[in-house]
């Protein structure tokens, strides 16, 4: 039995090898003559052909003259200037937007109002006015303020302490809220 199986196996490598190996006669072909070369004088032809386009003819256009009621009617179109009414584009963008979107709407301050904080919160006076106070409630939770802590790392401890002196005092005991108040 092992026998037959090696037999066989050797057949399948030598079936194997003889497909890989080219078996060669022993006559010799005669080499193929090559091609003729296309002669260069003949000239260049293209796939396409020659063009067979016939331009049209060449119509003369004359102009038409306007009425003068017609003219009238083009400059007044020109000198009409489209109104836009802001307040309503104002209210359509609004109608768009979502809350989260809200932030980058101006806060009321202006340059002067924003270099106030900036030096006020660099400075080491203890002087707290009322609009200092009000322009930090301004700016307080925006970016700008986090801006401003980034670059002067000592304004944070400022602005908390002013924050805490402009909110209202809460009530220690249980006894003294009255519900009533924020009704």
């Amino acid at each position: 039995m092992e026998k037959i199986i090696i037999l066989l196996l050797i057949v399948v490598i030598l079936l194997l090898l003889s497909d890989k190996m080219p078996i060669t006669h022993s006559k010799k072909r005669a080499p193929q003559p090559k091609a003729t070369p296309i002669p260069k004088t003949a000239p260049p032809t293209s796939v396409m052909g020659e063009s067979r386009f016939v331009p049209p003819a060449k119509v003369a256009t004359t102009a038409i003259p306007l009425t003068e009621k017609e003219q009238q009617d083009i400059l007044t179109e020109w000198e009409e200037e489209p109104t836009i009414d802001l307040e309503d584009e104002e209210e359509d963008l609004r109608s768009y937007r979502t809350e989260a979107e809200d932030n980058d709407f101006a806060t009321g301050l202006s340059f002067e109002d924003l270099e106030k904080v900036a030096t006020f919160l660099s400075e080491d006076k203890e002087e707290v006015t009322t609009e200092n106070i009000e322009l930090l409630q301004k700016v307080e939770g925006t970016s700008l303020l986090e801006a401003i802590e980034k670059a002067l790392p000592q304004a944070t401890l400022k602005v908390s302490a002013l924050l805490e002196k402009a909110l209202p005092k809460t009530v220690e005991s249980k006894m003294e809220f009255d519900i009533r108040e924020f009704v």
